[in-house]
């Protein structure tokens, strides 16, 4: 099995506003192929899916969106207390 990292994908709504939120999260996953990783990754977004009470006692519902990215874990061993998982590149885009 390989190391791989996956990007899912969650929306947060609040029912009350009607505001939407949307979240990247990052996750490691063994798997044989890409496809066994997407596989397991959509069964973990799932499994965020939610609806629950925040501070103001507005509900907010939690769901997945898409699985968007899947890539082999860059390097396996750590160098210098540091190890890279993961890395994406942008085109067009200005980050602040």
């Amino acid at each position: 099995m390989e190391n791989f990292i996956s990007v899912v994908i969650l929306e947060t709504t609040n029912l009350s506003t009607g505001v939407k939120s949307t979240e990247e999260t990052f996750i490691q996953v063994l798997g044989n192929s890409e496809d066994e990783v997407r596989e397991k990754s959509i069964i973990y977004g799932k499994s965020c899916e939610n609806v629950y009470e925040n501070h103001l006692g507005e509900k907010l519902q939690v769901s997945f969106v898409k699985v968007d990215d899947i890539n082999p874990v860059l390097r396996e061993k750590f160098d210098n207390d540091i190890k890279e998982l993961y890395s994406r590149s942008f085109q067009n885009n200005h980050i602040e």
